[in-house]
């Protein structure tokens, strides 16, 4: 096996282009489901950062069979990540490769990180997490979509699961409403009203309103680190799924946005004949520090669903939420379906 890595390589944009193939090539099924779009890929091997990082290509007779990166955090001392990791579950090879890769990563970060923590693409603006059952057979473009064997191959590699996530799908949206109504007519009372995101602005305000307020809000979540507003700009344009979107922003009494909900509408389609399952995806919310405390988040999460019902939505999900945050109530005020269950692992170095 030949282990190439993009800090040596002659031709640098021709390593990113192939490094940001691999998923498509090495990936089957619907396992190629929520792939970050390969351009994009290609900018971030590419991005000049602050921090060392580094990619590596794994070839077996002259073909890729896997791929990972590595990068120090630009905000946590002693702090490492390991992503993008691809290996051909196919291949005969596959363990010795993944074993390879992540040592390749590991030492990488060896001697400038005490703890390392993956899979991270980065930043947790980008993919993270792998899911970690499959009991379940829904798939979605938003959660972490990956072969089971990436689990063991990273338990394999000294990691342990560090944090749990999970997306849990409610029905009895009535209820949901009932239970949130208060909250947004509260809301009103105070003088605060509420606005659908308008995508068709998101250069001319929009992309800034989200980047202002999801930077306040998630300063203190775990891992949170900001990015350059330029390649925040380009990565939240992926962001928008016409005809589907349930976004709101909450305006204070003097005029400002304060909130935010992402949201939008998407679907599973079961065996064939069944009728679809339309949700409802409560993806992300932002509330400023200064209008914390007015149950706003509940209010922008009574107009998402409301919306989505309105496209015809039997059911919700609370998407990628950590284990034991506030988001976690949201599914308690409708009727449990089904949980998809996430981690993200750890090493000590």
């Amino acid at each position: 096996m030949k282990l190439k890595n993009f800090a040596h390589a002659e031709n640098k944009h021709a390593f990113a282009h192939a490094f940001s193939l691999l998923p498509t090539q090495l990936r089957f099924g619907r396992y190629r489901n929520a792939l970050i779009p390969e351009q994009l890929e290609q900018g971030l091997v590419e991005m000049q950062l602050p921090v060392p990082r580094d990619f590596w290509i794994l070839e077996q007779d002259g073909a890729p069979i896997g791929r990972i990166g590595a990068n120090l955090s630009s905000r946590y001392p002693q702090t490492g990540y390991v992503g993008f990791f691809e290996v051909d579950t196919r291949h005969t090879a596959a363990e010795k490769a993944a074993r390879i890769l992540i040592e390749a990563a590991c030492s990488f970060l060896q001697g400038k990180a005490s703890r390392v923590y993956g899979p991270l693409n980065l930043n947790t603006w980008l993919p993270y997490r792998f899911r970690l059952n499959e009991r379940d057979q829904r798939c979605f473009s938003w959660e972490p979509v990956n072969p089971p064997d990436y689990v063991e191959h990273f338990l394999a590699a000294g990691f342990e699961r560090k944090v749990a996530y999970h997306s849990t799908a409610f029905g009895n949206l009535d209820r949901f409403l009932e239970q949130t109504e208060s909250d947004y007519k509260g809301a009103l009372a105070k003088g605060f009203r509420f606005r659908q995101l308008d995508w068709s602005r998101l250069f001319q305000g929009e992309a800034s309103m989200f980047y202002r307020i999801a930077n306040e809000a998630f300063e203190d979540s775990f891992l949170f680190e900001s990015l350059p507003q330029p390649l925040f700009d380009q990565f939240i344009g992926q962001f928008h799924k016409p005809g589907h979107d349930c976004s709101y922003v909450a305006v204070s009494p003097q005029g400002e946005d304060v909130g935010f909900f992402y949201a939008f509408t998407d679907q599973h389609f079961p065996s064939s004949g069944e009728t679809p399952e339309t949700y409802a995806v409560l993806k992300t919310t932002g509330v400023t520090k200064q209008a914390r405390g007015q149950r706003l988040s509940n209010a922008l999460a009574h107009l998402a669903v409301k919306s989505a019902v309105a496209k015809r939505a039997q059911f919700a999900i609370a998407a990628l939420v950590r284990s034991g945050i506030q988001s976690e109530s949201y599914a308690k005020k409708g009727t449990p379906y089904w949980q998809h269950q996430y981690a993200l692992f750890e090493k000590s170095l």
